[in-house]
């Protein structure tokens, strides 16, 4: 797995505080470069979040996006983190192997 590349994306690189879900998909990439998302449909995805290295996984509602490697996130009406950025990951853990993704980083905005 050293070789796979993953990245979380999103429409765009900002979150509104209080706002509606936002959509976060997953993908996969083998040392080609080819999307090998489909080969990791069996395994568990584990999502977390943080501001500023604080972990805010608990503090943001999250549901489950319309496939398996989607994911949706709702942050709470908390003024006090705007222009903060909000730097979202996941765990992709298949027989006892884990990958992690790159770092999906989010500004809060009003």
């Amino acid at each position: 797995p050293s070789s796979i590349t993953v990245r979380i994306s999103a429409s765009t690189s900002t979150i509104k505080v209080g706002g509606s879900y936002k959509n976060l998909t997953v993908n996969l990439f083998n040392d080609s470069n080819e999307d090998i998302t489909t080969e990791y449909a069996d395994a568990t995805f584990t999502w977390t979040c943080a501001i500023d290295d604080e972990d805010w996984t608990d503090k943001v509602t999250w549901r489950a996006g319309t496939e398996y490697n989607q994911k949706k996130v709702k942050f709470p009406n908390d003024a006090s983190v705007l222009s903060k950025i909000l730097s979202i990951k996941c765990v992709i853990t298949r027989d006892a192997k884990t990958i992690e993704t790159e770092v999906l980083k989010l500004e809060l905005i009003e």
